[in-house]
């Protein structure tokens, strides 16, 4: 019975803590209104008066204004029992009121934006938050999801996708007032592409956070939930923030953080000083500029029609180019699949389009390229073999690197240096953009997605003439089209 008692008192403490100040009002006023009618009813029951004069004067009575009333009734026994009933409500309406006052709505203060920097393993995103409260809370443990908008090719919808901070930091066993604190969420190298020297998010762990679904672009949302418990208060806590991943307006920036540089307290229990006056807080809303790693070279991982290095050379001359130093490899830990598309159906300016090799018609198709996709820890497992891409690596400088970022339309320039240690300078490749490979994968629900076959050819060509082995996942329902390319 104790246990279960103080069971309910935390479930009413939380209730009055989180509820909103208007539902708090409109719920006392209704259950004096209930208690005033209920009073109300009894007079009438055991004195016979009119109903209505009961229930109104007892209704005012325990509502505070039964001086408005006209008239007086006799209550008898009933007004002592109504006194003591409106001073114990009265009392716990007062004490609910001044607690509410002094639990915030918002017991952890995050940072507004997102945070993605390159670590010691690798690039993380971090999340920045503190206890903006004076009470302690213990046991703090953190979640993340994304929210992802996608179709099934008839109507649209939104998958959760829980994704992982790194074990060390997703438990806070003590959160003292106002001390800082990060939450890390491990990225791989593939998340992050760039445009020019500028790095730019492509995927959270993976999972991409630009989505197209049958209306249009879709908003990308990282969720991080973090549930603690209050001794103070004698109850649990639960705060989530959003995050909006996708678009112009996206809630992250690339930099690192300001430390707040706490003052040690005298005791173990506390902080020193003013948390207000710490250094640092000034700066906590701001991010510390990341220097991009200079590369005395630039190498480019070719996986696709960029094997053919005649084909290539004849490229970069047409920009006034030159092609430098090539050499086959193979990338590992990924597989080459037909996994990206283009819409056939839409003009886009200074880009292809396709028309039928017979018909000369231009197909409402989605037209397929080649991709390499990577695998994860959880999926090596599922191979026979360990996959890998075998490829070119050939040097390019960056006015050419310019050039290949124009070209590639459907894919991200993404660094794989980490996959190649032995070589100097940065290795990039280009890996399927989030919305090619959504159009992809919408075309092959609709079932109008097709390969060019000749390019396809060109491709097995190139490999075969090189001496490497080719070999690309296609998926089942994936068709061959005989179309021919136009160049606008």
């Amino acid at each position: 019975m104790f246990g279960s008692h103080l069971r309910r008192k935390s479930l009413v403490i939380s209730y009055i803590a989180y509820k909103r100040w208007s539902v708090l009002l409109f719920q006392f006023v209704l259950g004096l209104v209930v208690l005033g009618i209920l009073f109300g009813l009894t007079h009438v029951l055991t004195s016979g008066a009119k109903p209505w004069a009961g229930v109104l004067y007892f209704t005012a009575f325990f509502l505070g204004a039964e001086d408005l009333v006209p008239g007086a009734i006799n209550s008898g026994w009933l007004a002592p029992v109504a006194g003591l009933a409106r001073l114990i409500t009265h009392s716990l309406i007062l004490g609910a009121i001044v607690f509410k006052m002094f639990v915030p709505d918002d017991v952890l203060d995050f940072r507004k934006r997102l945070l993605i920097r390159p670590g010691v393993h690798g690039w993380e995103a971090l999340v920045r938050l503190y206890n903006a409260t004076d009470t302690d809370f213990f046991d703090l443990t953190a979640t993340a999801l994304l929210r992802a908008p996608t179709t099934n090719g008839v109507v649209p919808f939104v998958r959760s996708i829980q994704v992982d901070i790194a074990p060390e930091r997703a438990n806070w066993p003590l959160s003292l007032p106002f001390v800082p604190y990060t939450l890390s969420i491990p990225l791989q190298s593939c998340d992050i592409y760039y445009e020019g020297s500028q790095p730019r998010l492509r995927a959270l762990a993976g999972n991409p956070v630009s989505q197209v679904s049958n209306d249009g672009p879709g908003e990308c949302y990282l969720i991080v939930a973090v549930r603690g418990f209050a001794p103070s208060l004698a109850t649990e806590f639960v705060q989530t923030k959003w995050y909006k991943l996708s678009g112009n307006d996206a809630d992250y920036e690339f930099g690192d953080f300001y430390d707040v540089l706490v003052a040690p307290g005298s005791t173990p229990r506390h902080a020193g000083g003013n948390a207000r006056h710490w250094p640092g807080w000034d700066k906590f809303e701001h991010a510390r500029p990341i220097a991009p790693p200079r590369a005395r070279r630039h190498v480019i991982f070719g996986y696709g029609s960029l094997v053919d290095i005649g084909r290539l050379s004849e490229f970069l001359q047409s920009e006034g180019l030159k092609l430098g130093a090539h050499e086959y490899a193979t990338l590992r830990g990924f597989r080459r699949a037909w996994s990206v598309a283009m819409d056939n159906r839409k003009d886009l300016p200074d880009y292809k389009y396709y028309l039928d090799a017979q018909s000369d018609a231009r197909p409402d198709v989605y037209v397929a390229f080649l991709n390499i996709e990577h695998a994860g820890e959880s999926e090596l497992s599922a191979y026979a073999e360990p996959p890998e891409v075998t490829g070119v690596l050939f040097e390019i400088d960056e006015a050419a690197l310019a050039i290949l970022d124009r070209r590639e339309r459907n894919y991200c320039r993404c660094d794989i240096s980490r996959y190649f240690a032995e070589f100097d300078g940065r290795i990039w490749t280009y890996l399927g953009s989030p919305e090619a490979e959504e159009r992809f994968r919408i075309g092959l629900i609709e079932g109008s997605v097709v390969i060019d076959a000749g390019y396809k050819r060109e491709v097995e060509t190139a490999f075969r003439d090189a001496n490497i082995r080719y070999s690309a996942y296609q998926d089942p329902h994936l068709g061959e089209m005989h179309l021919r390319r136009i160049a606008t």
